[in-house]
């Protein structure tokens, strides 16, 4: 068992692995935060769509984050507070076009390049992740693992 003793762990412009337990069984991590700064993803409302782009609203306390490379967009349940589960939700993945990154429209529209065109349409939310292939906490082959007073700040709030 390890104890984050009410601690914090920031982390900053590259999101990175925290725990990564591998082949272990009575795992338990508790009592710490992890805050991302600046968030690895930003989260908001399509409200234009293009074979080339999405136009987002920008949801706060995201940010329009401009001059970054979007790698995935997933559909977001704005009720349940997370990835949208059904038959007809969706999510990319993406090589973003390298020579356009995401750049403001106007205030509080992010303009967020595809490399192809997409099944998205206005209304639609979103997370546009900048990153999709580190987390904070990725276990493989564990078992019974607890994780217990944990707050980890990237979600859409």
């Amino acid at each position: 068992m390890g104890q984050g003793m009410q601690q914090t762990l920031l982390l900053g412009n590259s999101p990175a692995t925290i725990f990564k337990p591998f082949h272990c069984q009575g795992l338990t991590i508790t009592s710490l935060a992890i805050d991302f700064d600046p968030l690895p993803f930003t989260a908001g409302y399509v409200v234009n769509v293009s074979t080339t782009y999405l136009d987002v609203q920008v949801v706060p306390p995201h940010k329009a984050d401009i001059g970054r490379q979007v790698r995935a967009i997933l559909q977001y349940d704005p009720i349940e507070m997370r990835p949208a589960f059904s038959p007809n939700a969706y999510e990319i993945y993406q090589t973003p076009p390298s020579n356009v990154n995401t750049s403001l429209v106007s205030p509080g529209i992010l303009r967020i390049p595809l490399a192809s065109s997409s099944i998205f349409v206005a209304g639609d939310p979103i997370v546009a992740r900048y990153m999709f292939d580190r987390h904070a906490i990725d276990a493989q082959d564990v078992t019974d693992f607890t994780v217990q007073s944990i707050r980890i700040y990237t979600a859409w709030c």
